[in-house]
């Protein structure tokens, strides 16, 4: 069943990528999605790269987290930022460093994402994340009596 996008806007500081991560995370359990750990590490990566390499990092700088059914079994996850002099890239990490893993991990766990350009000079890096349909709960259809 199709769901309305979800959309919330945090200042561009480090505490908001714990906070957007708990935010998705009841989204998308609300709306019943399961094995989410996935895409709740894919949350905390691109708004972190948000506060970190844009200028939403900034003073006054704004952070937006949509994410939003996209279809078979799919979830869109987008980050939008108040833009960048640079366009996010994926790089190889660096073994030694601690720090430029987050597009590397975005890569190898959604299924695609990229980079849009949206109004006022702002971008959005998106990622379409597998989701998998409610189990069902085994209990449920167990006969109690004979």
């Amino acid at each position: 069943m199709a769901w309305p996008p979800r959309v919330v806007t945090l200042p561009g500081v480090e505490r908001s990528v714990s906070v957007a991560r708990e935010w998705a995370g009841v989204v998308l359990e609300a709306v019943g999605c399961v094995g989410v750990d996935d895409a709740l590490l894919v949350v905390s990566e691109l708004v972190g790269n948000a506060v970190k390499h844009t200028e939403s990092g900034g003073a006054g700088g704004l952070v937006m987290v949509v994410v939003f059914d996209a279809g078979a079994e799919m979830v869109r996850i987008e980050v939008i930022d108040d833009g960048a002099a640079t366009v996010p890239r994926q790089r190889e990490p660096d073994l030694e460093s601690l720090d430029g893993r987050g597009l590397w991990l975005v890569e190898r766990l959604s299924c695609r994402w990229g980079v849009r350009r949206v109004g006022g000079g702002r971008q959005s890096v998106w990622a379409l994340m597998p989701m998998a349909e409610p189990k069902p709960d085994k209990y449920e259809s167990a006969s109690v009596g004979r």
